[in-house]
């Protein structure tokens, strides 16, 4: 049975190690939360929130980038989290890109650093 929590406000919450595998997270909001070790295989995150989300060796397998804009899939692409054919990466290189283009952010981009 899978977790209906769509449209759920978790924004800011300790959800280290939680198990979402195929839950329903449709324009949830998980803005700024602790998702460090989640597995969220094959969940449904359309529309789904994750600003300043810490997603730090969190399992996104299955989760397909599809359902985004064709502008967002090709953000997502290039910057190497999936796939061409939308499919997330189990390793994904994700803070090596950033370390490589914290330079290129904020004002300037002096002083940056992760």
């Amino acid at each position: 049975m899978q977790a209906d929590l769509r449209r759920v406000s978790l924004g800011g919450e300790d959800l280290h190690d939680v198990t979402l595998v195929a839950a329903e997270l449709r324009e949830a909001d998980l803005s700024g939360s602790n998702l460090t070790g989640a597995d969220l295989r094959q969940a449904q995150l359309a529309r789904c929130r994750f600003v300043g989300a810490c997603l730090d060796r969190a399992v996104l397998t299955g989760v397909h980038a599809q359902r985004l804009s064709h502008a967002e899939r090709k953000a997502v692409r290039e910057s190497g989290m999936c796939t061409a054919a939308g499919d997330w990466l189990e390793d994904r290189p994700c803070l090596d890109w950033i370390r490589q283009r914290i330079g290129d952010l904020g004002e300037g981009g002096e002083g940056n650093s992760l």
